[in-house]
């Protein structure tokens, strides 16, 4: 589902992208992310890729006008670890902001490359993309998605936070409200931003705070039509509050590498 602008945009404020990073979204649909990462600074250079030719398509129309070499959004399954991303870009991405696809299952042979996979076990799209990400990051490289609310908060998937505290520094989880992806789908969603680690490492000790933000106010009723404030075409929300907590806390913390 294509997300809310306003969504997009607080989370490249977050991520921060500078001059000559390289910026990159796994799942881009129409180029939200790149867009507004662009809009932010005009030197950064984007990659994209999605598994929907039109959606490939709908992507580059709106970023070639913008500077970016058309063969920088390509159409594969970024989700196939053998052949469908250059080589050339595992492991080299500064920052990657997405919204990853959650719904259906994923059967391919592919799904054994990864750590997350489990035997007998529903392999979900949404964790694999995880993995995927951190696997095409830079050392030190900030990461910014989108997973569904159990992904955080369900037992079942405690194995998969395990995992990814061992190899991501996580600074955030923001709390979306229940209606941010209405009319599609009500379901619950979260942001987590995360700096890969340098080298995995071991469950770290409690040293490592997380700051936990809930947005509160809804931006579209159950129907999905947006909600604007009162006397004013602004779309209502809270969420540059959480920007701005977010970002003392990652200022506050004794970070790897430091956070833009």
């Amino acid at each position: 589902f294509f997300t809310p602008r306003f969504v997009v945009d607080h989370m490249m404020q977050v991520l921060s992208p500078e001059p000559r990073e390289t910026v990159f979204d796994p799942a881009c649909g129409s180029g939200a992310f790149l867009m507004s990462a662009r809009n932010m600074d005009k030197q950064c250079v984007l990659y994209g890729a999605d598994i929907s030719p039109r959606a490939a398509r709908m992507c580059r129309t709106a970023l070639v006008p913008a500077g970016v070499p058309a063969n920088a959004i390509i159409c594969h399954d970024s989700l196939d670890t053998a052949c469908a991303l250059p080589q050339s870009w595992v492991g080299t991405f500064d920052v990657i902001a997405t919204n990853p696809p959650f719904a259906g299952d994923v059967t391919n042979e592919y799904v054994n490359s990864y750590e997350l996979y489990r035997q007998g076990r529903r392999t979900e799209r949404d964790i694999l993309f995880l993995e995927r990400c951190i696997d095409m990051l830079s050392p030190s490289g900030r990461l910014g998605i989108v997973l569904p609310h159990n992904k955080v908060g369900s037992k079942k998937y405690a194995y998969v936070r395990r995992w990814l505290l061992c190899h991501m520094q996580i600074y955030a989880v923001v709390s979306l409200p229940q209606y941010t992806f209405a009319p599609h789908t009500s379901q619950r969603a979260v942001i987590i931003y995360a700096q890969k680690r340098t080298t995995p490492r071991q469950l770290p000790d409690d040293t490592e705070q997380i700051c936990f933000a809930v947005a509160s106010l809804e931006s579209k009723d159950a129907s999905g039509r947006l909600i604007h404030e009162a006397g004013s075409n602004h779309i209502r929300h809270d969420l540059d509050e959480a920007e701005e907590r977010i970002r003392q806390h990652i200022k506050s913390c004794n970070a790897e590498n430091e956070w833009p």
